[in-house]
Order: C-alpha cells, then sequence, then structure tokens
C-alpha cells in the first residue's frame, strides 16, 4: 500500500490504533489468523460463509449487543447510538474511514489520500506490531505487580515476627 504523504499515513496508523485500541488482544490474535486464513472479506459485514469484514471479526466473541455485523451496530460500537448525529461524531470516525480504506473506497482519498485498499500483508504488519507491544506491556504490568506483591510478603513477614519497619514506604 502506498500512501502519498506521510501525514495520511501517520493518521492511518493512529485510526487503526484507535479502533484496535477497543478490542482485547485475543481478538487482534483471532482477526490476524483468519485474515491469513482467507476468513477476511471485503466490500460487506459477512458472508453466508461465515467469513467478516475487519470488524467483525474483531467484535466476535463480544457480547452479542457489541458485535459489529452492519452498519448500525458499528456506529453503536463506538458512539454508544445510531443517527446521523452519531455518525458525525469524532470517535466514529476512524473506524468509518477504516471500513473505507479496507474497501478501497474512493471515498478514503479525502483523510488518507488514497483509495488503494489496505493490503491483508500491511494489516497483519500492523497487527503484529500492536501485538508485540501489548504482550510486553502486559509483562511490565505483571512484573510490576510481582514486585509489589513480593514487598506486601515481605512487610507482612516483617510486622508478625514483630520487626519494626524503619522505612515502611521503601523510599
Amino acid at each position: 500500500m502506498s500512501i502519498p504523504n506521510p501525514r495520511f499515513y501517520e493518521r492511518l496508523m493512529k485510526d487503526i490504533r484507535y479502533v484496535l485500541g477497543h478490542f482485547p488482544t485475543r481478538n487482534l490474535v483471532r482477526l490476524r489468523a483468519e485474515v491469513r486464513q482467507g476468513g477476511v472479506i471485503r466490500h460487506t459485514y459477512t458472508d453466508n460463509d461465515g467469513r467478516g469484514c475487519v470488524l467483525n471479526v474483531l467484535s466476535r466473541g463480544m457480547p452479542p449487543g457489541m458485535q459489529i455485523t452492519d452498519k448500525p451496530s458499528l456506529v453503536r460500537f463506538f458512539t454508544g447510538g445510531f443517527s446521523a448525529a452519531h455518525m458525525g461524531l469524532p470517535e466514529y470516525q476512524p473506524a468509518k474511514y477504516l471500513v473505507k480504506i479496507w474497501d478501497g473506497n474512493p471515498e478514503a482519498i479525502e483523510r488518507y489520500g488514497t483509495a488503494v485498499p489496505l493490503s491483508e500483508e500491511v494489516l497483519i504488519e500492523i497487527l503484529n506490531q500492536v501485538i508485540r507491544e501489548r504482550i510486553a506491556l502486559h509483562e511490565q504490568e505483571r512484573q510490576v505487580r510481582t514486585r509489589a506483591l513480593e514487598r506486601l510478603q515481605t512487610r507482612s513477614a516483617r510486622v508478625e515476627d514483630g520487626t519494626r519497619m524503619s522505612n515502611p514506604g521503601g523510599i
């Protein structure tokens, strides 16, 4: 995919990250697998073979009211409602234009400077990057929790032993 202007590429990446940020990591992993297996389609939300568009596949496994199966459910997912006013809300625009660039809709030009469809390969690269970032973040969070728990256990053991803590804040 060639985007003629770096500013448009930055906007596309910002939009994709915004949209992906609404879904748990397991849904991103599922989308990546479906893209690799040819289970992601263009120009319609679902087909009779069980395949779906990017946002339909991303929303699978979510509670029934949060699954994206058509335009009204897409708008509701990102805005909480479905009306002309909701479709104009800023929080809906990244998803709206992600659908347009995935489908190669000419309206994508106004936001990204191109209507060349987002390729499966580029989508997989982006998913890989976001998944790696999330895994690294989850690992950092796990390490912080582990260290905090170890500190609490040490403090608790000192209190039980009757040892007075001279620096209880660890500062």
